[in-house]
């Protein structure tokens, strides 16, 4: 049996020229840029910057070779890259059609873990949920599903709503570190952002990274070491494609909510 959980990550930011807060990190890439460009020192792109309309989205995949080697070990339950931030979170992100998920595994797509990576504070989740336990009230694997504090049993639900192909989905997570509170804006394609949920209580205690991509985690029974073990077919090639990734500065209130 093989294990692998697979994770990883780039970034792209959705131009915003009516947009007014203060930006504490960007994400976007240029349209110039390359796949070779983000190994290029000279080039790394994550740091605040002036929006444009020159930015183009990027497409995160994962295949059988997407294995996390962390502290000298191979994480064969696990793949993974990450970029960091704080404060209002917005990020874009739709499927590709030719790159199809596999729903009847658990996937992450977005989530912040804590300084001491025992947890995340929130995480979006999609596909069946690989514990029952954890996600009881899932019965459509096909939505977008924010959750809580990832080490409670069950998690919080926050919000939910079906994952339509192809279409653009884009969502703005406004976190209250000291206040423990989590807003939440969300419309898709061109559409402005509206909210959807204000202030719902969630533990935010912990700081940590800022992650985006596409972590897969396996399928077996809810006993197993899920970094480790469980099962994952042959020929992977998934994908999701993402744009709009920025951070702000929402201590005044401050939130973009259009382009």
């Amino acid at each position: 049996m093989r294990s692998l959980s697979l994770l990883a990550t780039v970034t792209a930011v959705f131009a915003a020229p009516f947009q007014h807060c203060n930006i504490t990190f960007d994400g976007r890439v240029p349209k110039n840029y390359s796949v070779e460009t983000f190994d290029d020192p000279s080039k790394y792109v994550f740091h605040p910057i002036i929006f444009t309309k020159s930015s183009r989205p990027v497409e995160v995949t994962i295949n059988d070779g997407s294995i996390f080697l962390a502290g000298g070990t191979l994480q064969t339950g696990f793949r993974h890259e990450s970029v960091q931030g704080v404060k209002t979170f917005h990020f874009s992100f739709k499927t590709d059609p030719t790159r199809p998920l596999n729903y009847s595994h658990e996937y992450h797509l977005l989530w912040h873990e804590t300084n001491d990576y025992s947890t995340s504070e929130w995480v979006l989740q999609t596909g069946k949920p690989f514990s029952s336990a954890k996600d009881p009230g899932v019965k459509n694997p096909r939505t977008i599903r924010l959750t809580g504090r990832q080490s409670e049993t069950p998690e919080t639900l926050i919000w939910s709503t079906d994952f339509l192909p192809n279409v653009w989905h884009n969502l703005a997570l406004t976190v209250g570190w000291d206040t423990s509170v989590l807003s939440v804006y969300y419309s898709q394609g061109t559409q402005p952002l509206r909210r959807v949920v204000k202030n719902a209580a969630n533990d935010n205690l912990g700081g940590g990274q800022f992650h985006f991509g596409l972590f897969k985690l396996p399928t077996g029974p809810e006993t197993i070491d899920v970094v480790h073990e469980g099962y994952q077919g042959t020929g992977i090639n998934e994908g999701i494609v993402w744009d709009g990734v920025f951070i702000e500065d929402s201590s005044d209130g401050c939130v973009s909510l259009r382009p």
